[in-house]
């Protein structure tokens, strides 16, 4: 690990106990910031190495390393993915049969937790405070920053960009990014495009039904906008037969409103971006 980031770690393990409290008090645009200012500190040693801040994608195993965590694959396991802190620093155990795209978010996600910990320098790391509901938030929010970094979207001219499906598939196909971290990221975490995301599940009596866990919205659209939106949603899927929806992708952009409509149809489920 380079000298500054054991610096760093020496320095925020000093003041973390109030730094994440207020991480995790923050609201709106200070908590923006502060998810934010939690992903570059857990960047900054990868992206200043000078093997590895040239990868895109970010290297999972490479930036666990920089933060003193190790990577174990194990088949079974009931959830994603668990941090447990050891006496080298932490081991993140990770469901060997998750797909890939999910495998890299959880891992992601919890090296996002190691920010609650105390520095693994000296010994091994204990929490700094309590767990709570809102530190998931925190660290979903974070994880997605850290794999997709602004260095790496201005690499791939993403930032600027004006063609929306070409942002899309820059942020899924070349920063391996799942479909719906992609959309969150465009709509939430850099503001690319206006308008709500989520995701559709057709149920037994022929209804859609909007998954809630799935949902993301740009911050500049109102409780009443993002509602008429999902009506819209919820009309434009019931004058549609499910035949037609079987392995279609479909992309219409507003070129007026600069809002975007993404489709992705299996049998089961329809994912809807607008």
């Amino acid at each position: 690990m380079a000298l500054k980031q054991k610096s760093n770690l020496r320095k925020m393990s000093e003041t973390s106990v109030n730094l994440v409290q207020e991480w995790l008090s923050a609201e709106g645009e200070v908590w923006q910031q502060a998810v934010k200012e939690a992903s570059n500190f857990l960047l900054e040693g990868y992206m200043n190495h000078p093997s590895y801040r040239r990868i895109v994608p970010v290297e999972v195993y490479r930036l666990a390393r920089v933060l003193n965590s190790k990577i174990e694959t194990f088949s079974g396991m009931e959830s994603g993915a668990m941090l447990l802190p050891t006496n080298y620093g932490f081991q993140i155990r990770v469901n060997a049969d998750l797909p890939a795209r999910r495998f890299r978010a959880s891992v992601a996600h919890e090296l996002a937790h190691t920010l609650f910990y105390t520095s693994p320098l000296e010994s091994k790391p204990r929490r700094l405070i309590t767990h709570q509901t809102r530190e998931e938030h925190f660290c979903f929010d974070v994880a997605r920053h850290l794999l997709a970094p602004r260095q790496h979207l201005e690499f791939l001219e993403i930032i600027g960009e004006t063609n929306l499906e070409t942002i899309f598939r820059k942020l899924h196909v070349y920063l391996n990014i799942n479909r719906s971290w992609a959309a969150r990221i465009m709509l939430a975490d850099y503001e690319l495009v206006t308008g709500i995301a989520g995701r559709w599940m057709r149920s037994e009596d022929n209804n859609w039904r909007l998954i809630k866990q799935g949902a993301a919205a740009s911050p500049s659209l109102s409780k009443d906008d993002r509602s008429k939106l999902r009506e819209l949603a919820q009309e434009y899927l019931s004058k549609r037969d499910k035949d037609q929806f079987e392995n279609v992708q479909f992309l219409d952009i507003d070129e007026q409103s600069n809002d975007v409509v993404f489709l992705i149809v299996s049998m089961s489920s329809l994912k809807l971006f607008i």
